[in-house]
């Protein structure tokens, strides 16, 4: 056994475990972050890399009106079980810590306007203004081996590893009729295959939260961080009751890490943790129902897990155990499937979902937490039950369906010998090849095309709220833009999971991030933030950037309290 000393010790390294050690390496502190696999990002790596942070710099630039007050309103307003004092930290602190990061990494945000508070009729709710997404980057500008750095989701790439930032998709969605977008993406194609004749593993160009970990990878090592991979934190240390390092096992020897200030776990959360999933995921009973968006090599619940066997108290309150998304499985190489998030693409004209009885079962366009939720309840009462997106030809044209890009870039016929995509000439012959009920889904159909003649959908209210409209469609012809007819085939349907982007019960902290005991008294020396924290907004997910954001924020303050 080896031992060594450090500062601050720093479990994780996704947005909470960086910005952490950002801050605490900024300040002078020796800085240690374990990461047990050989990748570098978690979660983080893999997600859009919004922040959902009120009053922002970006959002006073673009003359915003916001208050903290409406901003704390709006999330004590979608849940009762939130924290009252963690969500005020939360909101008094979430613009100082993206100002902190800006001015100490290389990591840019810009308010993405046109995306809305998700429950927009609620009290304190801001039509567009609060979340933010990072600016696209070349990694090798900012020194970042993409060897290092853990790939976006699979599905999520075109050509093999070409990145597509969430700013290019109105330039997918609109290269068929603009010579300008079809420019914009003809030089990105080809600066990627630049990319790869020169020896890259994939694009040099990232975006999202890829671009979010290499700026605070780049920031946390000029600061002095020191980010070790392959290193599994495995016990706490501690004297007197207090948190004073861990045993961690880089896979030669085991090094005792004092760390004179304590400990922060960011871990990424127990999605895979086989427990948890059974506790928390009842309609995963069999194992096959959920198909989570986390790594299954990092949010295994580690983080959970050292805190327990030292006394923490594990907060299992939330409404909702994990924020949910709908994902489908794409096959890649190899014979392995790549989860494909559903953020957008319900929303669309033409698009219906539907069960296993051939009906449509919930808006398609409700944000992505209450889609999945309806999903699971299905799952819960008929454990065999299943979902596919159904659309016709015009709209896969102008759209895609998931993983399958719109034209011209639509390679329908991989999609299909891969068996992602089901093709036929008739909702009827669909309905044979998805093996649901041919009448039900021919009247699905029937009724969605008579709502967008209407611009009224009496069955579930798709297009109703202004968040519904914000997915949809703005150049579409009809009178609303996310309702379009189901009618001109051929039909498409893909099969869709209930999954999730992170687990909202974790270990129970305070306002600083500080981890608490069964009877509410912090343990000195550790902290947690990211999804080891138990959520700040109480199960729900009211808007788009409410993991990274607190994620980040809170370890900021962790390590600021570190500091003091």
């Amino acid at each position: 056994m080896r031992e060594e000393n450090c500062d601050v010790a720093i479990v994780g390294s996704g947005a909470a475990g960086l910005t952490a050690g950002l801050t605490a390496a900024t300040a002078g502190l020796r800085v240690e972050v374990l990461e047990k696999t050989p990748l570098i990002g978690g979660t983080t790596a893999r997600s859009e890399g919004m922040a959902w942070v009120p009053l922002s710099r970006q959002a006073g630039e673009a003359g915003i009106v916001d208050t903290k007050a409406a901003a704390l309103l709006y999330l004590q307003s979608v849940s009762d079980r939130t924290y009252p004092d963690k969500a005020r930290a939360y909101i008094d602190n979430a613009e100082r810590m993206l100002a902190f990061v800006e001015a100490n990494s290389p990591v840019r945000y810009e308010l993405v306007s046109n995306s809305i508070d998700y429950y927009d009729t609620l009290p304190g709710a801001l039509n567009g203004g609060r979340a933010l997404r990072p600016l696209p980057a070349n990694a090798r500008s900012l020194g970042i081996d993409l060897e290092r750095l853990r790939p976006p989701l699979a599905a999520t790439m075109i050509f093999g590893g070409m990145t597509v930032a969430p700013s290019d998709l109105s330039d997918y969605f609109s290269m068929r009729h603009s010579p300008h977008a079809w420019l914009r993406i003809s030089r990105r194609v080809a600066a990627y295959l630049l990319h790869r004749a020169r020896g890259l593993p994939r694009d040099a160009r990232i975006a999202g939260g890829n671009a979010l970990v290499a700026g605070l990878l780049a920031g946390a090592e000029r600061a002095g961080a020191s980010i070790r991979t392959n290193t599994r934190a495995e016990r706490l240390l501690r004297t007197n009751a207090q948190v004073t390092g861990l045993e961690c096992h880089d896979g030669t020897e085991t090094i005792r890490l004092q760390a004179r200030y304590g400990v922060i776990l960011a871990a990424g959360g127990a999605s895979w943790d086989t427990s948890a999933r059974s506790a928390w995921f009842p309609h995963d009973a069999n194992r096959s129902a959920h198909e989570s968006l986390t790594p299954s090599d990092t949010a295994t619940g580690d983080g959970l897990d050292l805190a327990r066997a030292v006394g923490a108290a594990l907060d299992e309150t939330a409404t909702h155990a994990a924020a949910w998304s709908p994902v489908s499985l794409v096959p890649q190489r190899g014979q392995t499937r790549s989860p494909f998030p559903h953020y957008i693409d319900r929303a669309k004209p033409g698009i219906i979902a539907v069960d296993d009885t051939g009906r449509r079962f919930t808006n398609e366009a409700d944000p992505y937490q209450d889609f999945t939720a309806n999903m699971i309840e299905t799952t819960v009462s008929r454990p065999a039950a299943c979902f596919f997106l159904v659309c016709d030809s015009a709209a896969i044209r102008r759209y895609g369906l998931g993983a399958v890009p719109p034209s011209p870039g639509n390679n329908r016929r991989r999609f299909i010998r891969n068996g992602y995509l089901m093709k036929a000439r008739t909702l009827r012959e669909l309905a044979a090849a998805i093996d649901v009920d041919a009448d039900n889904l021919i009247e699905a159909a029937r009724r969605m095309s008579d709502a967008a003649a209407t611009g009224a959908d009496p069955d579930f209210g798709k297009g109703a709220s202004d968040y519904n409209r914000s997915n949809g469609d703005p150049a579409w012809r009809g009178p609303n833009p996310c309702l379009g007819p189901v009618e001109s085939g051929p039909f498409y349907a893909i099969r869709m999971f209930p999954g999730d982007i992170a687990t909202f019960h974790g270990l129970r902290t305070d306002p600083s991030a500080r981890v608490l005991d069964e009877t509410g008294n912090p343990i000195q020396g550790l902290y947690a933030a990211g999804s080891d924290a138990a959520t700040v907004a109480g199960g729900s997910y009211p808007a788009a950037g409410l993991t990274i954001g607190p994620a980040m924020t809170f370890a900021w303050l962790a390590a600021r309290d570190m500091i003091r």
